[in-house]
């Protein structure tokens, strides 16, 4: 699992069930600095 700003056990907000329920509902869970140049590749 990752550990950014909006996970599991962050002091700012946590998306626990957002997460649990992600792969029922289709979502693709991204972490922004880990996967950025994945999603927004340099030309």
């Amino acid at each position: 699992m990752f550990t950014d700003a909006y996970d599991r056990q962050s002091p700012v907000g946590r998306l626990a069930r957002a997460l649990d329920d992600a792969p029922a509902r289709g979502w693709h869970v991204v972490s922004m600095r880990a996967d950025w140049a994945r999603i927004f590749p340099q030309d």
